[in-house]
């Protein structure tokens, strides 16, 4: 746990310092992949941001660097991971972090070439909650946090007593009880 919040305390710094100039020239480290994390299927790797892929992410999707502020513990104590169904050594993990779209969403991929021995993020950005919805019913997640999962569906807006949403909605907490 210490060596958790160092890295966290670490990361929170150098966003405060990081600028589309510096970007390019500054790796940011999330540290090693929890228990939680080694669970879901990740290798134990360490897990690295590229600075200037944080931008392009904010340009993309719209959030604040701020927002991002502790995102190692975010991501080491989430409240899913998903596989993909299309690709290998690939996880994303949905955090309790928000954004204006929704909670951020962690992509992260097994390094390759000079990174082999590196877990690389390669996407983060809120995600709005529906297509998370729709990974829980396709049963893609490889660890679900009960509780954080239960209070993240509570926060789903509500919908229309009755329709297809409703009926998902109600399915996926089954699911996850």
């Amino acid at each position: 746990a210490a060596a958790m919040t160092a890295t966290n305390e670490r990361f929170n710094e150098e966003i405060t310092r990081l600028t589309p100039e510096s970007a390019d020239s500054t790796i940011l480290w999330l540290g090693s992949p929890s228990a939680v994390l080694l669970s879901a299927g990740i290798e134990k790797k360490p897990i690295k941001l590229h600075g200037n892929k944080v931008f392009k992410k904010m340009k993309k999707h719209g959030f604040a660097l701020k927002e991002l502020r502790n995102l190692p513990e975010a991501v080491a104590d989430p409240i899913a991971v998903f596989r993909n169904k299309d690709r290998k050594g690939n996880r994303s993990i949905l955090t309790e972090l928000k954004t204006e779209n929704g909670n951020f969403l962690v992509t992260i991929d097994l390094g390759s070439g000079p990174d082999a021995n590196l877990n690389i993020v390669s996407s983060v950005f809120g995600k709005a909650d529906d297509s998370v919805l729709n990974w829980l019913e396709q049963g893609l997640a490889t660890y679900i946090n009960k509780e954080k999962a239960l209070a993240f569906l509570d926060n789903h807006p509500a919908p229309i007593a009755g329709n297809a949403a409703s009926a998902e909605l109600s399915r996926v907490t089954n699911i996850i009880k």
